[in-house]
């Protein structure tokens, strides 16, 4: 999983270091597609950081929820422990 993640993470890099690039030659050369190239290099970016954060939100909730099932299981485990079932 760690390499997938360092894979992912220097495509990720790299493809940002490409936008950058093609900005910077789009506005030097004067082409018709300089503003969309800057608004990708704003935009993309904006994406990641916010998919990073609802991917937080949504671990850490799903982290709590489980928590909060082995708490109730435990609780269940230690009342029907007392109660003899013959």
């Amino acid at each position: 999983m760690r390499l997938l993640q360092r894979i992912l993470a220097i495509l990720g890099v790299a493809a940002l270091l490409g936008l950058v690039v093609m900005t910077l030659y789009f506005a030097l050369t004067g082409s018709p597609y300089f503003m969309a190239s800057l608004f990708a290099m704003i935009v993309v970016p904006v994406f990641i950081y916010g998919y990073m954060v609802i991917l937080r939100i949504l671990s850490s909730s799903q982290k709590k929820r489980i928590e909060d099932i082995l708490e109730e299981g435990a609780k269940e485990a230690e009342e029907t422990a007392g109660d003899d079932p013959l």
